[in-house]
């Protein structure tokens, strides 16, 4: 049974408190690993991204989770921080930008909105 994972040995290390609240339970990197495995999982990461799922670093991210909260790893504990942190570097660079961003405001912006409201609406009969 995993341990609590949020502010244990908080203050040991070079870890910072907010860093430790990174770490998963056991049981779900044990999970995201059984499911990275399945069938299912790797047909539709071929069919999306063109290539087989790499899972492995879901299985060492259980087994250093298992050795941190049953042994208290520092080492365990470093690892885990530093694959949350790759994968978190992962996800933001590969999310295209919803939008391109101004370096200016528009030249119009201080302009008030022109509602012209009084030309009736045109009916269809």
């Amino acid at each position: 049974m995993a341990a609590p994972m949020l502010k244990q040995n908080a203050g040991d290390g070079n870890v910072k408190e907010s860093s430790i609240k990174l770490i998963r339970s056991c049981e779900e990197y044990f999970s995201l690993w059984k499911d990275c495995k399945s069938w299912t999982n790797k047909f539709h990461e071929y069919y999306v991204y063109g290539e087989w799922p790499v899972c492995e670093q879901w299985k060492d991210d259980h087994h250093n989770c298992m050795l941190w909260t049953e042994h208290r790893s520092k080492t365990a504990k470093e690892a885990l921080i530093q694959s949350e942190l790759q994968r978190l570097k992962a996800k933001n660079d590969n999310s295209p930008p919803v939008w391109n961003l101004r370096t200016q405001p528009c030249s119009d912006w201080t302009m008030p909105a022109v509602h012209d409201k009084t030309q009736p609406s045109s009916k269809v009969s």
